[in-house]
């Protein structure tokens, strides 16, 4: 849960920095 959580965190500023991968 805990590595869960974290990946879910880490996942929006990914995408916020890569904006294209939500198009994939």
């Amino acid at each position: 849960d805990l590595s869960n959580n974290s990946l879910n965190g880490q996942i929006p500023e990914f995408l916020g920095r890569f904006p294209w991968l939500k198009q994939l």
